[in-house]
C-alpha cells in the first residue's frame, strides 16, 4: 500500500515545482521586457481562460475514459505524458526567454507573443495533468481510509516540491534557472516512469442502456456536493487571504522582511510533519470532524496573531507552526470528502458516464476563483482602510477567522442523511 501511495504521489512533485515559479516568477521575468500593466493583463487573461477551461477539460477526460475501455490505463498515462511534455516545453520557453531575447536582440512583439502563447499552453497543460492525475486518484481510492491516505500523500509530495523549488524561486542567476529546469524535467520523467503500469480501476456501468450524462446543474442538485463546495469555498478564501498578504504582514507589522523565507519554510515544514497525524486521526474521527478540527486550530492561531507587534518573531513563528500543522487537515480532508461523494453519486446512477473528471474540474475552478477573490477582497479593502498596520492585521488574521467560522457553522448545521 505504501509503495502504491508514493507512486501515486510522485506526480504531485513536478506539479508543485511548476506552481511556485509559474505564479510568482513570470511577472518578474517579463516585466523587464514588457510594460508591467501589459504583463498583468496578459497573465490575467491566460489564468482566466485556464480557470474557465477546467470543467470542459474534466468533461472531456470523462468521455475519453469511457471511450478508452480496457485501455484506460494506457490512455491516462499518455494523457499525463503529453501534458507533462507541453508544460515542460512551455515553462522552459518562458523561463529562458528573457536571456534568449536579449542575446538575439528581439523586440517586444516577440516577447508579447511568447508570454501569451507560452503562459496559456503551460496553464492549460498543467490543468489537464492535474485533472487526469486526480481522477486517477479517485479511481484508486475505494474507501474512506484509502481516500485519506491518497489525499495526504499527495499533499506531502506537494509540500516537498514547494520547499525544494523555493530555494531557487528568485531565478536571478543562470544556475538557479538550470536548477529549476532540471528539477522540473527530472521529477516529471520520474513520475511518468512510476506511473507506467500503475493500476487505473475502470468504472463499469451496471446497465446496458446508453450512458446518461451529468451536467453542472445535476451535480449541484446533490445537496452534499453543494454543501461541500460552499464550505470549501469559504475555507479556501480564508486560507488564500493570509497567503496574499503574508509578505506585507512580515514587512509592515513585524518589520522583519529579511526573515520572510524562514517563516515560510517553517510553515511548510510544519505542514509536512503534521500530515501523519491527520492520516491517523481521520481513521478515528472521519474526514468531516478532522476538517472541523483543522479549521478550529487555524482560527485559534489567527486570533493569537491579532496581538502580534513589531519584532515578535517567536510569536509569529509559533503562528506559522500551528497554522502549518492545520494545513494538512484543511486541504486533504475536503478532497477526500469530494472523492467519497463522487463515488456515491456515481453509484446512485449506475447507467451514467463517469463524473470524476468534471467534478474535479469544477473543484479546481473554485480553487482558482478563491485565489482571485482573496486578492480582489484583501488588497482593495486594505487600501480603503488606509493601509495601516492595524487594519492589515485585522484583514490578515481577523477576516480569515470570520470566514472559517462561517464554513464551520455551515458544515455543522447541515446534518442528517444529506450531510457530509
Amino acid at each position: 500500500m505504501k509503495a502504491m501511495l508514493w507512486r501515486y504521489a510522485s506526480m504531485r512533485l513536478p506539479l508543485a515545482i511548476l506552481e511556485l515559479p509559474l505564479y510568482v516568477l513570470l511577472p518578474k521575468l517579463f516585466s523587464e521586457l514588457l510594460p508591467l500593466s501589459l504583463v498583468g493583463l496578459m497573465l490575467l487573461a491566460a489564468r482566466a481562460l485556464d480557470a474557465v477551461a477546467d470543467p470542459w477539460l474534466g468533461r472531456r477526460w470523462d468521455k475519453q475514459s469511457v471511450l478508452a475501455g480496457r485501455h484506460l490505463r494506457k490512455t491516462a498515462w499518455r494523457a499525463l505524458g503529453y501534458a507533462c511534455m507541453v508544460f515542460m516545453l512551455g515553462f522552459m520557453l518562458l523561463l529562458w526567454w528573457s536571456s534568449l531575447s536579449m542575446a538575439l536582440a528581439l523586440d517586444a512583439v516577440w516577447s508579447g507573443l511568447v508570454l501569451a502563447l507560452g503562459s496559456t499552453c503551460t496553464y492549460l497543460a498543467y490543468s489537464q495533468c492535474s485533472i487526469v492525475y486526480q481522477s486517477w486518484g479517485a479511481a484508486l481510492a475505494r474507501n474512506d481510509q484509502a481516500r485519506s491516505r491518497y489525499a495526504l500523500s499527495r499533499e506531502a509530495a506537494g509540500l516537498i516540491g514547494v520547499m525544494v523549488v523555493s530555494i531557487f524561486v528568485q531565478a536571478q542567476s543562470t544556475f538557479e534557472k538550470v536548477a529549476i529546469s532540471m528539477l522540473l524535467i527530472g521529477f516529471s520523467v520520474l513520475a511518468l516512469l512510476l506511473f507506467r503500469g500503475l493500476a487505473y480501476p475502470r468504472y463499469r456501468s451496471e446497465s446496458a442502456a446508453p450512458a446518461l450524462d451529468f451536467h453542472a446543474r445535476t451535480i449541484w442538485q446533490s445537496l452534499p456536493m453543494r454543501h461541500l463546495f460552499i464550505c470549501f469555498m469559504l475555507s479556501a478564501i480564508a486560507a488564500a487571504i493570509p497567503a496574499t498578504l503574508v509578505l506585507f504582514f512580515i514587512e509592515r507589522v513585524l518589520i522583519m522582511p529579511q526573515a520572510a523565507p524562514w517563516f515560510l519554510l517553517l510553515y511548510f515544514l510544519s505542514a509536512a510533519l503534521g500530515l501523519p497525524f491527520w492520516s491517523r486521526l481521520s481513521d478515528r474521527l472521519g474526514h468531516r470532524d478532522c476538517w472541523l478540527l483543522a479549521m478550529l486550530i487555524a482560527i485559534a492561531a489567527f486570533l493569537f496573531c491579532l496581538g502580534i507587534e513589531a519584532g515578535d518573531a517567536w510569536a509569529y513563528g509559533l503562528v506559522c507552526i500551528v497554522t502549518g500543522f492545520a494545513l494538512g487537515g484543511d486541504v486533504a480532508m475536503p478532497w477526500a470528502i469530494l472523492l467519497r461523494l463522487i463515488e456515491q453519486r456515481q453509484k446512485s446512477c449506475p447507467s451514467a458516464m463517469p463524473i470524476a473528471g468534471r467534478c474535479i474540474g469544477y473543484w479546481t475552478l473554485v480553487g482558482k476563483l478563491n485565489l482571485a477573490l482573496a486578492a480582489g477582497i484583501a488588497l482593495p479593502l486594505w487600501q480603503v482602510l488606509g493601509e495601516g498596520t492595524q487594519s492589515l492585521s485585522w484583514i490578515y488574521a481577523g477576516l480569515p477567522c470570520a470566514l472559517k467560522c462561517l464554513s464551520m457553522i455551515w458544515l455543522i448545521s447541515h446534518r442528517g442523511p444529506e450531510a457530509l
